[in-house]
């Protein structure tokens, strides 16, 4: 037992345990005793609520506090995939048909590009007749290349037939390029008959080769079911090994069926990972997808703009569109009506309503551009042919004005 404190027996009172009469009625103090393993526990159980109950409360209040904070100024990757999957999500009942309308618009890509990804870029100096003449001593590059001229025109009457040919010993010679070609003929039925099943063997050939662009046009095959089954698991399949060798239009694709959850798990990090890959090597679809999903959201706007003029001026007639909305609205502080003209102009030329019905608004009031009726008609009128009801409301307004003499 060991002595923690004194107390009076007439006033009741406690002191410490040092003291020895009772400083109010001078009475003798009487010890207070406690056992020692007692008090022990005592200090163990308050050491084991503060350690374990009180300062981990503590800890989580503090986090709960600063963790939006930490997460957007130090690590900023997941707040910005945040944003950008919630764009996504407002933007998400169009993606199946964004992604089936991108498909079935597809070109064949450049010479100079494929020729790049396959380290074959001396090929391009060589002079026609030096061509032809290794073509006919069996030189499997010089036969793809020759076939090519004939494909395109190129120094050469253009001749798909001719270009069949050479494209047909070159690949079987296992040139690569030669099959996708060969195969790409077959699909289109260019110099030779269609024959799917014949373009699938030949994309499959190239794709095995590591071709990227055969492995795009084989998930394309197996995602619209031509000659082969329709299977989504292997088109995300060949997509993604296209997609890991830099392939745009892949990583784009890829990117739309993580967000589908098409083939693959929906995924929406995945989704934003893969498009934003497409959209940093220049790929117009996803620049403006990008610009689209930051854009609504406070505080991006600077982005959203950043990407919409990079599609824009690609050609992407929607992205001219908001161009010319940033401006005519002045978000993110930029507001110039001749600027909106000039972006709601290029769009309308491309036969977008929307614009259309912009630059009509701006040649009404005279904003950015000379008061002009006759222009504001012309461009209601192209609006109007679309159904555009506004449209059709603002060129009855103004045809009226006329006759009235206003």
């Amino acid at each position: 037992m060991s002595v923690i404190a004194k107390r009076c027996l007439k006033c009741r009172i406690t002191y410490g345990k040092n003291r020895n009469e009772c400083p109010t009625c001078r009475g003798t103090l009487q010890n207070v005793t406690q056992d020692v393993n007692e008090q022990k526990d005592k200090e163990l159980s308050k050491s084991f609520l503060l350690r374990y109950l009180v300062i981990p409360l503590i800890l989580l209040l503090i986090g709960a506090i600063i963790s939006p904070f930490v997460q957007r100024h130090i690590n900023p990757s997941h707040p910005l995939e945040d944003v950008l999957s919630d764009g996504f999500e407002r933007m998400s009942d169009g993606f199946e048909m964004i992604l089936e309308g991108f498909v079935a618009t597809q070109t064949i890509p450049s010479l100079e590009e494929m020729i790049q990804d396959m380290n074959l870029e001396h090929l391009l100096d060589l002079d026609i007749v030096e061509i032809a003449m290794m073509a006919e001593e069996g030189s499997a590059e010089a036969q793809f290349l020759l076939g090519h001229k004939y494909y395109e025109g190129n120094r050469i009457l253009q001749d798909y037939y001719q270009a069949s040919i050479w494209f047909r010993k070159s690949a079987e010679q296992g040139h690569a390029l030669a099959m996708f070609h060969l195969g790409w003929m077959y699909r289109h039925g260019l110099g030779v008959s269609i024959n799917l099943d014949e373009a699938a063997v030949l994309y499959r050939n190239a794709a095995e080769l590591d071709l990227a662009e055969a492995q795009y046009n084989l998930g394309i095959m197996y995602f619209v079911g031509v000659s082969l089954p329709r299977d989504r698991t292997q088109t995300v399949v060949w997509w993604r090994k296209a997609a890991e060798k830099g392939h745009i239009r892949s990583q784009y694709s890829v990117g739309m069926m993580y967000w589908l959850g098409d083939g693959v798990l929906h995924n929406p990090y995945q989704a934003v990972i893969w498009v934003r890959k497409s959209a940093e090597q220049g790929y117009m679809a996803a620049q403006f997808l990008l610009g689209h999903a930051w854009y609504g959201n406070q505080g991006y706007y600077l982005e959203s703009k950043r990407l919409y003029r990079k599609a824009a001026e690609q050609g992407h007639s929607i992205a001219q569109f908001m161009m010319g909305r940033y401006y005519f609205l002045g978000l993110a502080g930029s507001q110039s009506y001749t600027q909106a003209a000039a972006w709601f102009r290029k769009a309308a030329e491309q036969g977008d309503a929307d614009s259309q019905l912009g630059l009509g608004l701006l040649y009404e009031e005279g904003r950015g551009v000379p008061q002009n009726y006759l222009q504001a008609i012309f461009w209601y009128s192209r609006a109007a042919e679309q159904d555009f009801v506004l449209a059709e409301e603002k060129l009855e307004y103004l045809i009226g004005l006329s006759r009235d003499g206003g």
